[in-house]
């Protein structure tokens, strides 16, 4: 009771698996969270894309993603990241200059955002027809794990996960194996 009045006054949404704006995609995973807590717009009509990698970025890689959603530009489609230093900030960030809806999931609650560097960011989402989502309650902080959690929401969220310039240690890589086992299409930009 005390996290929906927090979330009624925070203006946070919860959805379950019932709802009609579940991603439909994520629904098909066999650990997809129960509930997800989002604020913003969940366009179910919309076409996900999931985009996820380095956090140093190099200028081939930000070229590719400028490239890809500048192409994208007027289709039916939404992005997905973390909202993550690097490729996940470029993705956002190039999704609201081509006006194309971004969704970023999260790997705490929605009382905080983090990196603090990405608040703005955050509000600029919302202010532009997009999410912010998570499945962890508003007061729910940072824990390490919470990454890997994030991560297979991202990998569930769309048929497609596009990842850049990973090296394999990378955090990319476990929204990889979570793509994999949910038999989407993973493509790479080495």
């Amino acid at each position: 009771e005390k996290e929906i009045k927090l979330c009624e006054k925070l203006g946070i949404n919860i959805i379950s698996q019932n709802d009609t704006l579940y991603p439909k995609h994520l629904l098909n995973c066999d650990d997809s969270p129960v509930i997800l807590f989002y604020k913003g717009n969940l366009n179910p009509d919309l076409n996900p894309i999931s985009i996820v990698g380095t956090r140093k970025m190099t200028v081939y890689g930000k070229t590719f993603i400028q490239d890809l959603l500048a192409g994208l530009s007027g289709s039916e489609i939404s992005t997905v990241s973390g909202l993550a230093l690097g490729v996940d900030s470029c993705v956002h960030e190039e999704s609201l200059k081509n006006q194309i809806p971004t969704i970023a999931v999260l790997a705490q609650g929605l009382g905080s955002i983090y990196p603090a560097k990405n608040k703005n960011l955050s509000h600029k989402i919302l202010e532009n027809d997009g999410a912010l989502v998570t499945e962890y309650a508003s007061f729910e902080g940072m824990a390490k794990e919470n990454f890997l959690q994030r991560n297979r929401i991202i990998a569930g969220f769309s048929p497609n996960l596009i990842v850049v310039e990973t090296a394999y240690g990378g955090g990319s890589i476990s929204t990889v194996n979570c793509a994999n086992q949910y038999n989407r299409d993973v493509f790479a930009l080495p």
